[in-house]
């Protein structure tokens, strides 16, 4: 994308290019005519600043293009709808969906159809999803929820896969000081591939199982029962890089959940967790590192538990990435950066009351 506008608006209006890849895409050619577009539609001029991020879509011999933007005074987040017969030329049709949270910047955008819904994605620090209503070319939002409600999780995109499915991938960002990464050599990740869909207007989250591992875990418990002040230590699950897949019945704890990266002592701990007062899914990150120039805090899912219905949890861990989902309806991603080698301890624990562990799995992972 070129930079184009006055200079006050170079930053974020930015030129839309066009540029056609090799089978494999490895290899790209620039088309000669761009850019394609190269100023917000007129009566939005001088009014944003933010115009770019292209998400393209085709209906019959139609092609459409959305554009993220946001109002320079600040009062909220839209996108733009554009439509062309050759991928060259784009016809200007009109804002595709507007918000009304001041501040808001709807960058990124992504839009596809689910069930009998339409969904829009947008990035704004985080990836939330718009579950609406579709017609005449226009786009009305009916709910909001977040994609991901860990703190590092943001500006997500989509495919769609030959069986239908809507795979969604974002961008792990890092929560360390810049000297840290310049050091390290390497800055930020993608995610995992996640399936979304919308079932029943609520938003779908879950692991595909290519992703999963799919060979015998290298450690299982079942029936286990914990108690409060009995963590249970999973033994032959110690590692840095893990999958971890544990089914509870909640019972009446107040709260029951895993503890990943914990040293012998303690002192270094991710805990992720099922609050049954705030009904959320908790990453808590407060003692995951020892560094103290590394981001930390706790981060909450929202997470409703049916009676009778067990907490699922699925887990991976990649050194500093830990994704976290439970009951396809949670997702926490968040990066921990423990210091000390031997912080790579697994364990079940329950505060509050009883739970009750139907199974847990866990998959050692190579680790470079």
């Amino acid at each position: 994308m070129r930079k184009s506008l006055a200079l006050e608006d170079r930053v974020w209006c930015l030129s839309q290019c066009l540029a056609t890849g090799s089978d494999d895409l490895v290899h790209w050619r620039k088309h000669p005519g761009n850019p394609i577009l190269s100023e917000p539609p007129e009566e939005f001029r001088g009014r944003l600043n933010a115009w770019h991020d292209p998400h393209v879509w085709r209906e019959g011999d139609t092609w459409y293009l959305l554009l993220g933007g946001a109002y320079k005074d600040g009062s909220a987040g839209l996108t733009f709808l554009y439509r062309s017969a050759d991928l060259v030329t784009w016809e200007y049709l009109h804002p595709f969906c507007e918000g009304t949270v001041p501040g808001e910047r709807w960058l990124v955008p992504d839009f596809f159809p689910s069930g009998d819904r339409h969904v829009m994605l947008f990035s704004d620090g985080a990836t939330h999803a718009l579950i609406g209503d579709y017609q005449d070319l226009r786009f009305v939002a009916r709910r909001r929820p977040l994609v991901d409600h860990g703190p590092q999780f943001d500006s997500a995109r989509t495919l769609c896969d030959e069986s239908g499915r809507r795979l969604l991938f974002g961008w792990i960002r890092e929560d360390r000081p810049v000297d840290a990464s310049l050091q390290a050599g390497w800055a930020g990740m993608m995610s995992l591939p996640r399936a979304l869909s919308v079932e029943d207007d609520e938003l779908r989250i879950d692991v595909p199982p290519e992703v999963r591992a799919a060979t015998a875990p290298d450690t299982e418990v079942a029936g286990v029962d914990l108690t409060p002040g009995n963590a249970f230590r999973i033994d032959g699950a110690d590692g840095d890089c893990l999958q971890v897949e544990a089914e509870i019945e909640v019972r009446d704890a107040a709260s029951v959940g895993l503890t990943l990266c914990r040293s012998p002592d303690g002192k270094e701990r991710t805990t992720i967790s099922w609050q049954r007062e705030e009904e959320v899914l908790r990453l808590d990150r407060t003692h995951s590192s020892l560094d103290p120039e590394v981001g930390r805090g706790v981060h909450d899912a929202p997470l409703s538990l049916a009676p009778g219905e067990p907490l699922t949890l699925t887990v991976f861990l990649d050194r500093s990435v830990v994704e976290a989902f439970a009951n396809r309806r949670a997702a926490l991603t968040a990066r921990i950066y423990p210091t000390r080698r031997d912080s790579t301890g697994v364990g079940l624990f329950a505060t509050g009351g009883s739970a009750h562990v139907l199974r847990c799995r866990v998959w050692r992972r190579v680790s470079i």
